[in-house]
């Protein structure tokens, strides 16, 4: 049984209960236990207490796993001068009898640790590239190419598209280390959702819709899935004084707690138009804004994600510069990915009843700048879950929304090269448009081939497809000629071999 306090915020357990918490700005609070932080207490010199601030997070993470005591302090008093954090770390563990495997834990995870000196600590860290003679660690991915440590991520959506279901089934799928989602899990993570969308009944419901349909377990997520509905009382990232001047708020202060506390991995603020209350057309501030991200995810050694939604205007997949307001959000975030719905061509194309659509979307890079660009969609289906709360007044509950990955016919399989060579026969006697509204469109010279109907949607689809995946492949061409009427329009030819 927690003791309720009144405060700013609103974290939920893994029971789903409330537990509302007093906040201040000195001193971290979370739903776990907070690690100790003497280096805020008297007795320390600024230098010793800025050597451990420049201490990585993860590894602090692992010096406090180790029962430090009180030597810590003696320790850092003699740091009054900078020198190779190697030897401090292995100084520190030493003087706290830190086990082996304590020493092994960090030296795996920071290698870099053990590569001489490091950036004196001036205003610009700089260092010199020719005694930099060890690897960097690798990017910290997370889930797939979604999530990955040190780095802003965003998801693009209108709304009602299902962006926030589909975040938290992602949540969900790293706090449980499975797959959920269809995506990689690199690493079981502690995550924390805070929704500035939806009071904390709303975001629970959704919570235990995805656990529902998913069958994860209340004990799969305990002390590894964390949740909070704060509405207004905890303030913004950035807000404007009564002179209109930008001023940080206290909500950065706030969630920088709860990672301290509950040591976090990910990060996930939705929406991000509820994290400020700037002008959010204005590049200026909203840059502002995302540094505040940006910072604590460098700082903190985890991920943060903040769903945006988008401009009005057709959806359009990949299309990052559709985010709404400023695009300085889309510019700071290194992982910027879009949600659309099944268009009514892609339905045809899949043979999906065109009333149904709605409930297929598809995630597209729209801007990945620390990776390949992924040009496949990644297909989720929405779904429906009847959560089993009705009661006397409301006998039927209620139903919400999650999502499953959904991958969708494969058109190509079984067509052969024999199939090709017949289609490749037809064209070659005729001449055929590109477009598909042309009479003599090239689709027609495929269909005739290959015994397919066009006035089957399903068979259209696939003739579709297929015209798109030979051009791609560049055994038919685009050429561009003179109708009878003089003018130029796009052909397709077979790519004949020199």
């Amino acid at each position: 049984m927690t003791e309720e306090k009144e405060g700013p915020g609103v974290v939920l357990n893994s029971e789903g209960q409330e537990v509302q918490q007093e906040v201040t700005q000195n001193s971290p609070t979370s739903s776990t236990k907070s690690p100790p932080q003497p280096w805020k207490g008297e007795g320390w010199t600024p230098e010793a207490q800025r050597l451990f601030r420049d201490l990585p997070f993860r590894v602090k993470q692992a010096i406090w796993a180790c029962e430090p005591d009180s030597k810590v302090k003696e320790t850092l008093r003699q740091w009054e001068a900078r020198r190779d954090l190697s030897e401090l770390v292995v100084n520190l563990l030493a003087d706290m009898n830190a086990s082996d495997e304590a020493f092994d834990l960090i030296w795996k995870k920071y290698p870099w640790l053990d590569a001489g000196d490091f950036p004196d600590s001036g205003p610009l860290g700089v260092w010199d590239a020719g005694n930099d003679d060890a690897l960097p660690s690798p990017r910290g991915w997370l889930l797939g190419n979604t999530f990955a440590r040190k780095f802003l991520s965003s998801l693009l959506a209108d709304g009602g598209v299902g962006k926030t279901a589909l975040r938290y089934a992602q949540a969900l799928a790293l706090a449980t280390g499975r797959p959920l989602t269809g995506e990689h899990v690199f690493q079981r993570c502690r995550v924390l959702i805070i929704s500035l969308e939806d009071d904390a009944e709303e975001l629970r419901r959704r919570i235990h819709a995805a656990m529902f349909h998913h069958k994860v377990d209340r004990s799969e997520v305990k002390g590894w899935l964390f949740l909070s509905a704060p509405g207004g009382k905890a303030g913004k990232l950035l807000t404007t004084d009564r002179g209109g001047k930008a001023v940080r708020g206290m909500l950065a202060e706030y969630i920088e707690d709860e990672i301290l506390g509950g040591m976090i991995d990910l990060v996930i603020i939705d929406p991000f138009v509820k994290s400020h209350s700037v002008e959010e057309n204005l590049n200026s501030v909203i840059d502002d804004v995302a540094q505040i991200l940006t910072d604590l995810a460098a700082t903190y050694d985890l991920a943060v994600d903040a769903p945006h939604h988008t401009s009005k205007g057709i959806a359009e997949p990949g299309n990052a510069d559709r985010g709404r307001g400023a695009s300085a959000m889309k510019d700071a975030a290194r992982l910027v990915y879009t949600l659309t719905p099944m268009s009514a061509a892609e339905a045809q194309m899949f043979g999906i009843n065109p009333d149904d659509r709605k409930q297929y979307v598809r995630l597209d890079s729209g801007k990945v700048n620390i990776t390949k660009y992924l040009p496949a969609a990644k297909w989720f289906r929405l779904v429906g879950v009847m959560l089993g709360n009705d009661t006397d007044l409301y006998p039927h509950g209620d139903e919400v929304q999650t999502v499953e990955p959904w991958q969708p016919p494969n058109i190509m399989a079984g067509v052969t090269d024999d199939d090709f060579q017949k289609v490749a026969e037809v064209i070659r006697a005729g001449k055929f448009r590109k477009s598909p509204q042309a009479n003599d469109w090239v689709g027609r010279a495929v269909a005739e081939a290959l015994d397919l109907d066009l006035d089957d949607k399903r068979d259209r689809g696939k003739v579709g497809i297929l015209v798109k995946a030979w051009l791609r492949a560049g055994t038919l061409v685009e050429v561009e000629y003179e109708d009878d009427q003089y003018k130029k329009r796009k052909f397709v030819e077979v790519a004949e071999k020199d």
